[in-house]
């Protein structure tokens, strides 16, 4: 079961006073974007974000966990996205240290 649509606009409502973020739909769940880049999930009514050097010190007491069954990418638990200066700080980190997304392949016409 996905997340409910309530819990990732208050998500979305949390994280747009720090930032420029926006979500996708995929597979029942969110994929959570900023600056081009997807820097967490939304999974079961939980947000989950990317573990890089400085969100580990920015969210030292976020527990971790894996998004969904067979995830191979442990990440942040964060528990509280109304703490407008830290989620800030996060997505600002995330967004530089996170490396951009590969180059669409464009298809071959046949």
């Amino acid at each position: 079961m996905g997340p409910a649509k309530e819990f990732c606009d208050y998500v979305l409502g949390c994280l747009t006073r720090v930032g420029s973020v926006h979500v996708r739909k995929m597979m029942g769940e969110y994929c959570l974007y900023s600056g081009g880049k997807v820097v967490g999930l939304i999974c079961d009514n939980t947000l989950y974000l990317k573990q890089t050097p400085t969100t580990a010190r920015l969210l030292p007491n976020a527990p971790q966990g894996y998004p969904y069954e067979g995830s191979k990418t442990l990440m942040h638990i964060v528990e509280d996205a109304d703490d407008a200066e830290t989620m800030g700080a996060v997505l600002a980190a995330l967004v530089e240290e996170l490396p951009d997304p590969a180059p669409k392949k464009k298809g071959r016409l046949s």
